[in-house]
């Protein structure tokens, strides 16, 4: 969360990650809610992109140097969002082979991220998808021998 802060201003916290999956909560508050009394669209999206982003980051953890950029964003509203959200992302494993294709290619490389965020009933609530781009820094195919 130290970088970013924005995201814990607006409430998002890390309720449970591992190499497979993360889960971001985000509590509906006077910081994040719009004029019709739910969370805002962008609190929901950066919610929803941190599930996905705290995976990246973990799996490039004591890996070479790789660049990570979100290159398409898009999302699906179902319910309005009130109350405690709970964002879900299980493409770890995704992730995890597209940074190794990545650093064995030294060529960017394309995982999309499914995010489903979910009411304090386990209704659906929005479907987010996120498109990450790897690439190795300052490696060549040569040196991963």
């Amino acid at each position: 969360m130290k970088n970013l802060p924005a995201a814990w201003l607006a409430g998002c916290r890390l309720e449970a990650v591992s190499t497979e999956k993360a889960v971001i909560s985000l509590t509906e508050s006077w910081l994040n809610r719009n004029p019709f009394r739910s969370i805002y669209f962008a609190a929901l999206n950066m919610a929803a992109e941190l599930s996905t982003g705290v995976l990246c980051m973990g799996h490039l953890y004591e890996q070479p140097p790789c660049s990570m950029l979100i290159v398409k964003q898009s999302a699906s509203y179902f319910k309005k969002a009130t109350g405690t959200i709970r964002f879900l992302c299980e493409d770890g494993d995704r992730i995890a082979e597209a940074i190794q294709n990545a650093i064995r290619s030294c060529e960017a490389t394309l995982v999309h991220c499914n995010v489903r965020a979910l009411n304090s009933d386990n209704e659906l609530v929005a479907e987010m998808q996120f498109s990450w781009s790897f690439k190795a820094r300052n490696l060549e195919p040569t040196h991963l021998a």
